[in-house]
């Protein structure tokens, strides 16, 4: 099982999230944390802005971006999918 560490700025933005959306994080990072390739998670590396960035989804539009550090996995940023990738 790998290290979860998060960055402050994932911390701002999880505090801001509505509760139902928080339990669904916890979820989301504890199988992040037990199998980091469940397909539930549809893990995948981003680019452009986030390259070297990887992503999962929490619901069909809430997303976590991070790093794979290989002990640990470091959390940078969560939100929708429209607030993170403003294209």
């Amino acid at each position: 099982m790998r290290i979860i560490n998060s960055h402050r700025r994932f911390k701002k933005q999880y505090k801001k999230l509505d509760h139902s959306i928080q339990i669904k994080v916890i979820r989301k990072i504890e199988l992040l944390k037990s199998n980091p390739f469940h397909p539930l998670l549809n893990r995948h590396f981003l680019h452009g802005e986030y390259e070297g960035y990887e992503s999962i989804s929490v619901t069909g539009d809430f997303r976590i971006i991070f790093i794979d550090k290989g002990k640990y996995l470091e959390l940078h940023f969560i939100g929708t999918h429209s607030q993170l990738y403003k294209n």
